[in-house]
């Protein structure tokens, strides 16, 4: 998954994208991750991205078009995670059941 904005993407002189993995090994999700259901930004099924594993890759890297694009409340979602996973905000875990 791509997560930088178009206006970065579109400029010339940046190299690289910023990205994240998607898997379809939904039972592997960790606290770190965020659950897409088939049909979000195109996915055929339902995926993770590993937002514990953002990389920059080359834009030369990248190959065929977009699937999809995900809605504002699914970014934000995506934004919080990535905040707390780079401590600029705590990270709110479910209450664990006795």
């Amino acid at each position: 998954m791509i997560l930088q904005t178009n206006v970065d993407n579109a400029e010339p002189l940046y190299l690289i994208v910023l990205v994240a993995p998607l898997s379809h090994r939904v039972d592997l999700k960790g606290e770190q991750d965020y659950w897409l259901k088939a049909g979000q930004g195109g996915l055929k099924q339902d995926s993770i991205v590993h937002l514990g594993l953002v990389q920059p890759i080359l834009k030369t890297e990248l190959q065929g078009d977009a699937i999809g694009k995900l809605d504002t409340l699914a970014m934000n979602d995506i934004d919080a995670i990535l905040a707390a996973n780079l401590g600029l905000i705590e990270r709110h875990l479910p209450p664990k059941s006795s």
